[in-house]
């Protein structure tokens, strides 16, 4: 027979090691989430200047899935009209997410995705007093987008937004339409004008 003192001596060894069998184990799995999650990242930042339209890129050759379906490659008009839509709802949720906190940052923003009449129009808004009557945040989000009016230098998308706006610690959302008119300046859309409906 075993002393006391040994049997109490193998029962901490074999909870040691199991303890000890349990941390490795978690250990390697984490280590294979982190290795997964560091494989599928995207970066952050966008850089707004790659939605210039000479810098949108088709797909080099068609791809032939192995069902035998071939895979229609954009057309030039194609690329076009959904580099202008970008733009569209790109301007318009930047233009249309602001707080009271954030100094007209959403339309310091917008100054390289504007015609020159737009900036003039916009960047004449910007003050530097605050006026402090509590907070105010809205944040839009661009749902759909349409073109209404199309031509190779100019064109008309109607966005369909959904708005949350956040005063005196209530919120509450609308849905929105905003008109944008687009200008192809050397390849690139510029947002010429920009209204809101209803």
């Amino acid at each position: 027979m075993t002393t006391l003192r040994t049997r109490i001596f193998i029962i901490f060894s074999i909870f040691f090691l199991f303890v000890l069998a349990v941390s490795i184990i978690l250990i390697v799995i984490n280590k294979q989430k982190q290795a997964v999650i560091e494989t599928t990242s995207t970066p952050s930042a966008i850089d707004f200047d790659n939605f210039t339209q000479d810098k949108i890129s088709a797909p080099a050759a068609q791809v032939t899935p192995t069902q035998g379906i071939t895979v229609k490659q954009p057309t030039t008009e194609e690329q076009m009209k959904n580099a202008a839509k970008q733009i569209a709802k790109i301007f318009v949720e930047r233009y249309g997410t602001y707080s009271t906190d954030n100094n007209f940052s959403n339309i310091k923003e917008l100054d390289t995705m504007c015609s020159r009449d737009l900036w003039s129009v916009l960047s004449s808004r910007i003050t530097d007093t605050q006026v402090n009557n509590g907070f105010v945040g809205v944040t839009t989000k661009a749902v759909t987008s349409v073109i209404t009016s199309w031509q190779t230098d100019k064109a008309i998308v109607e966005i369909t937004t959904v708005r949350t706006e956040t005063k005196d610690g209530v919120t509450s959302s609308k849905n929105q339409k905003a008109t944008v008119t687009l200008v192809n300046v050397q390849n690139n859309w510029l947002v010429d004008d920009a209204k809101w409906g209803q």
